[in-house]
């Protein structure tokens, strides 16, 4: 059955549990939904909790009614000009805001009330952060920017990572974000050069789920941090099932980072040197060996505790 034959009362009904984002994709799909489900969603996409979802979604479909409208209910919305490196006035006409945001559309980054440097100003980083798949999704389809950087130097799939968002991850590596994109360290740098990538985030968390969805999404697993560390150095200090998963991907475990540090020259977790003593890794065995001696060799000096 149809869900354009069903009655009225219960295309409300189950409106009634949309987001503004799905709502507004299910009026488009017919004019009977339109006439239906208009009012609804622009009441919904007032209320406070989803006007900022509502405004990206609208922008990017090209509702101007609907942008034009949750500009008039939220005069403190204001679009951010990348121009002019300002957000534009809030005494701005909500008609001027409004050509402005259809304009932009998926580009449309926004500056909120009593934020001087709003984290999340795009649409696609405001999605993962907020944990909207919906909103992603369509943003995404509409040709939005999967690999953007916010004001703090994370692209959406860093905050997919820190988010432990494995789900909206999946949604960037398929619509082509760049798994080896890197984040700004400090404030002082200039280019993101030298930050860590999304794997080496993943790996920190030791969050292995995350790490196999970003090394099959074709992240390297040579990519160097600010200390010229592969993920591989952080594995090995963190878990054994990341380190595996990193081994088999293939990582260079004889890199050597800025300090010509190889990574038995580090402390390792016991489970790892267990893996890495594998009779069949006689190699590998030796590097665990050499990195036993050196904690043994700094807890008798009292570089760390027993």
């Amino acid at each position: 059955m149809s869900l354009s034959t069903l009655p009225t009362e219960l295309i409300l009904l189950i409106s009634s549990y949309l987001y503004p984002t799905d709502l507004n994709s299910l009026l488009r799909t017919c004019s009977s939904f339109h006439r239906t489900l208009t009012n609804l969603l622009y009441h919904l996409a007032c209320k406070p909790k989803y006007e900022k979802a509502a405004l990206y979604s609208s922008a990017a479909t090209g509702n101007s009614t609907l942008v034009s409208l949750i500009f008039k209910q939220n005069p403190d919305l204001t679009i951010f000009d990348e121009d002019a490196d300002h957000p534009i006035p809030s005494s701005t006409p909500a008609e001027k805001k409004t050509d402005l945001a259809l304009n932009l559309g998926v580009s449309l980054i926004l500056r909120y009330p009593n934020k001087h440097k709003d984290l999340y100003g795009d649409g696609v980083s405001y999605a993962v952060a907020t944990n909207r798949p919906a909103l992603l999704k369509q943003l995404l389809s509409y040709h939005a920017d999967p690999s953007c950087v916010t004001p703090s130097g994370q692209t959406p799939l860093h905050l997919a990572v820190m988010n432990r968002n494995p789900t909206a991850a999946k949604l960037l590596l398929q619509y082509s974000a760049n798994p080896d994109e890197k984040e700004f360290e400090g404030p002082n740098l200039l280019s993101s050069a030298f930050g860590p990538t999304a794997l080496h985030r993943a790996v920190s968390n030791n969050d292995l789920e995350m790490v196999k969805i970003l090394l099959e999404g074709g992240a390297s697993t040579e990519v160097v941090n600010m200390f010229g560390k592969t993920p591989w150095f952080l594995a090995v200090q963190i878990g054994v099932e990341v380190a595996e998963a990193l081994r088999d991907a293939g990582a260079d475990i004889n890199a050597k980072d800025s300090r010509d540090y190889a990574f038995w020259d580090y402390p390792m977790s016991n489970r790892v040197m267990r893996m890495l003593d594998d009779p069949y890794l006689a190699k590998d065995g030796e590097r665990a060996r050499r990195s036993r001696v050196r904690m043994e060799k700094l807890w008798m000096d009292g570089s760390i505790g027993a």
